[in-house]
């Protein structure tokens, strides 16, 4: 994270593993956190009883609101505003912190990369396609990790090299 000390107070916009991680941690290490997130729940691809669970232990010590989209951020007299839409009635809502740590997902970059000028095919989003080998539609070309798009995880992506 490339600080030297815990903020005293931090905005994360973003409620899926990165985010709730994130705000785990440093809620534990004393910062008054609140987590945004627009999809309908925390982590909103998991199974719902997990999310359930997640936002339960994690409510404990932070805020974790969802279906409240960040719509603009600003800075006044030193803290850091978060706006932020509720989904549910349409209101906006203010949030102040020293920090705000942005942890909103992932797109593809095939739009810089252009991977279908080597033959290699994506989906509709820009993730390349690949099958259970790893391998792109061009023969001797493998992807993995961040560019298919499915488990976007240090981790992942560390076995998935190790496959190929």
């Amino acid at each position: 994270m490339n600080i030297d000390e815990v903020p005293v107070s931090i905005i994360i916009i973003g409620a899926g593993h990165i985010g709730c991680e994130y705000g785990h941690f440093l809620s534990a290490m004393g910062s008054d956190v609140t987590i945004l997130g627009r999809s309908l729940q925390e982590l909103n691809n998991e199974d719902p009883e997990v999310c359930r669970i997640v936002k339960k232990v994690l409510s404990r010590d932070l805020k974790l609101l969802v279906r409240h989209e960040v719509i603009k951020v600003d800075v006044r007299d030193g803290k850091k505003i978060a706006f932020a839409r509720n989904l549910d009635d349409n209101s906006v809502y203010e949030f102040q912190a020293d920090e705000i740590l942005v942890a909103a997902g992932r797109i593809s970059n095939s739009d810089i990369l252009r991977p279908e000028k080597t033959g290699v095919k994506a989906d509709k989003q820009g993730w390349i396609k690949v099958n259970e080998y790893l391998e792109t539609s061009k023969p001797g070309i493998w992807a993995l990790g961040d560019a298919i798009g499915k488990h976007m995880f240090r981790h992942t992506a560390n076995y998935e090299a190790e496959l190929v």
